[in-house]
């Protein structure tokens, strides 16, 4: 029976916390040791060989960093033997080693292999000059952000070689050249039984070492330099290999990479979701001298920005690919996938969904071309990619790239959405002609909002919300999507009521003010003629499960490898409103979710009604000059702007050159009763301090008259 969570809250010591689990072995434990030199004795691994005649050392081991505990001389392999003792193997579910290493090593208890990093197959064996078949850096000294580096032992290990009394793990080490320049190894193991799971504890940050022999989806392969990810969010530069030959029903690791052979340049991505142990990524095919290499990958159109998406949070690993065909259904672009098994550095990491990244082109977001020359006109006004997410209050710019578009350009499409969300908050905001559907395509707007409706994503309408506008000539009002990161969706958290099968989502995250559009009753019409359209068709009960039936089908042994990899389908994540036990459960979760889901929109739809705003605007202090006090003015590096509102109203604030060109906007924001300070410290939209010189004021709120003022900058 599936766990369900109820939310509360408990303060306790992290120290406690990272002590609570059963350290078997430490990281400066005793074991002993032999340099490999010579065949060893194929018992070496088991509890009954004779190691009297090895050396004893003390935690990390190793050469050439001069951080190592036991220091040894040059060499091609060292052999290491833990002992522990467990007093009921019966009651062991979970183990974790954790490891610090240069280049490879095998790991086994009781001479059962279970992780072989670096060094082939579990299948193949050792021979003690045998170098890795890749360089590994050490990582604790390195500070790497975000990295794995543990590796779990599950209970049918467990039960197959584990027994009460003392138990022998052993180790060996290998360097990646005959007698390299250096070598270490370090390691802790703990007995993870009933601990509270954990993903920032470096403990429960395991991935388990499965061997990927064959898969019916296509493999890619990737093979970063010997430092790997250091930080999240900075590329390196890679090769990758992609393997799918159609004449075959399975795919190999040995087959030759058919699709793509060639570098990358490739970095950790996500914000939350870069903390995850099985991260996603973002790539780039290119040309050796690193210029970008447009090419078609696994069906989809030619292009050179990819995304591989690694499902974590989401334990079902469909609902983004889900999410994507539903949105397609309703006759949108939205990101083309393949779903594939991803090979990182010789270890396998699971079922990944290969996919676009938003950009704009003919095939992907067909809208027209924004060269840096059009600074004026029709040219202007498109085309825009842009987005709300974490890290800024306001719109997020994709393309043009933010940190190349010109500056009439980027001020242009700001002022666009500032101008949209002003002219929203008026008594004309609702106006067919001149209030918001001027601005935005309502019909992109009720697909968005449906869609979103029925996943109740807990991001809704305020990240990972991509929006786009084209030249006026083309249509130049805002469109809705793509759509874009679904994990949370489907009742999968707590967090932001994204597991009721009841509410709104527009009623709770309310950054792109669906409220206020839906005050217009025709808006709620056409949604709910929509609806009804899309219920009886690809929107039905017998459709939607069907697909999730298919593409689960489809997978069914890539998905149960995914979760041997990462063995967290009953483990706490992301704030969860339930706790599946196995896969199968979380399906299960996940349909009938959606199916009380889409009954309970059925009935809702119909009703929404929300009472049209009537706004005042604003009235300022009679005491002021032009109704806005500004000090100091003249002003040298930063200003007071203060004004006085009677009722709460929304109010843009913006500063102009002498030429009349806004050089800056503070975008709408929602301000209390009574005197309100902004402090402005000269500098324009792109935080570029401004030249000394005279500058104009102007608020503005609602349908009121706007104020102005004069300000000088020394």
């Amino acid at each position: 029976m599936m766990k369900y969570l109820f939310l509360f809250l408990v303060f306790v010591n992290p120290l406690n916390l990272l002590l609570a689990q059963n350290e078997l072995i430490s990281n400066g434990a005793a074991y002993k040791y032999k340099i490999g030199s010579s065949s060893i004795s194929s018992d070496w691994n088991q509890p009954g060989f004779d190691d009297s005649g090895w050396q004893t050392g003390y935690g990390g081991i190793g050469y050439g960093d001069n951080d190592d505990q036991t220091t040894i001389e040059a060499c091609t392999s060292v052999y290491l033997r833990f002992t522990f003792s467990i007093n009921d193997t019966a009651a062991l579910k979970e183990l974790s080693l954790f490891t610090d290493f240069d280049d490879g090593f095998r790991a086994y208890v009781n001479g059962g292999l279970f992780a072989s990093v670096n060094l082939g197959s579990h299948s193949t064996s050792t021979t003690w000059d045998q170098v890795t078949e890749r360089p590994h850096e050490a990582e604790m000294y390195r500070w790497v952000e975000a990295r794995v580096p543990c590796y779990y032992i599950g209970k049918e290990f467990i039960k197959g070689h584990f027994k009460n009394g003392q138990n022998v793990l052993a180790i060996e080490v290998h360097n990646d050249a005959v007698n390299g320049s250096d070598l270490s190894f370090l390691c802790a193991l703990y007995d993870m039984t009933g601990s509270w799971f954990n993903m920032y504890d470096e403990r429960f940050r395991y991935v388990q070492d499965i061997d990927l022999d064959s898969t019916p989806l296509p493999i890619i392969k990737i093979e970063t330099d010997e430092y790997g990810f250091r930080y999240k969010h900075v590329p390196v530069i890679a090769d990758m290999q992609v393997i799918f030959d159609s004449a075959q029903t399975y795919q190999k690791p040995e087959f030759l990479p058919n699709h793509y052979n060639g570098q990358i340049r490739i970095e950790i991505k996500g914000e939350s979701s870069s903390d995850y142990a099985k991260r996603s990524y973002k790539l780039e095919t290119q040309n050796t001298d690193g210029t970008n290499l447009n090419i078609p990958l696994l069906g989809m159109p030619a292009g050179n920005d990819w995304i591989l998406m690694g499902p974590y949070q989401d334990k079902s690993q469909i609902r983004n690919a889900f999410v994507f065909d539903l949105g397609r259904k309703q006759g949108h672009y939205e990101p083309r996938y393949h779903f594939c098994e991803l090979i990182l550095n010789g270890q396998n990491q699971g079922l990944y969904m290969l996919t676009e990244k938003i950009r704009r082109d003919k095939y992907r977001v067909d809208i027209s071309k924004l060269e840096p020359t059009e600074l004026s006109g029709d040219g202007l006004t498109g085309g825009y990619i842009f987005k709300y997410d974490k890290g800024a209050s306001g719109i997020q710019l994709v393309y043009p790239d933010a940190d190349e578009i010109p500056y009439a350009q980027g001020n242009y499409i700001h002022s666009f959405v500032d101008e949209f969300y002003s002219g929203l908050q008026t008594n004309h905001g609702l106006d067919h002609q001149t209030g918001y559907r001027k601005y935005v395509s309502h019909k992109s707007l009720i697909d968005y909002i449906l869609v979103n409706e029925m996943t109740k994503n807990a991001d809704s309408y305020l990240y990972s919300t991509y929006l786009y506008k084209d030249k006026d000539s083309e249509d130049g009002r805002i469109h809705y999507g793509p759509l874009w990161d679904y994990d949370l969706g489907f009742g999968n958290t707590m967090f932001q009521e994204g597991n009721l099968t009841h509410k709104w989502q527009f009623d709770y995250n309310k950054t792109l003010k669906i409220t206020r559009m839906l005050q217009d009753t025709a808006l709620v019409r056409i949604l709910n003629e929509r609806w009804r359209t899309l219920r009886a068709g690809e929107f039905s009960n017998t459709r939607v499960l069907f697909t999730i039936d298919s593409m689960v089908a489809s997978m069914k042994t890539s998905i149960e490898r995914n979760n041997q990899v990462w063995p967290v389908i009953d483990k706490y994540l992301f704030n969860p409103a339930y706790i599946p036990n196995n896969y199968e459960e979380e399906i299960a979760i996940m349909k009938n979710w959606l199916t009380t889901r889409l009954a309970w929109m059925d009935s809702n739809l119909p009703k929404i009604s929300y009472p049209v705003t009537v706004y005042q605007g604003i009235e300022v202090l009679a005491s002021t000059q032009n109704g806005v006090s500004v000090f100091p003015n003249p002003f040298d590096t930063e200003t007071t702007i203060q004004f006085e509102v009677l009722q709460p109203a929304t109010v843009t604030i913006e500063l102009m050159d002498s030429k009349g060109s806004v050089v800056f906007r503070h975008r709408p924001s929602q301000v209390s009763v009574g005197i309100n300070d902004y402090r402005w410290n000269g500098v324009d939209a792109q935080n570029r301090a401004l030249p000394s010189g005279l500058y104009v004021l102007r608020i503005t709120s609602g349908g009121s008259k706007p104020v102005w003022q004069k300000l000088v900058k020394l």
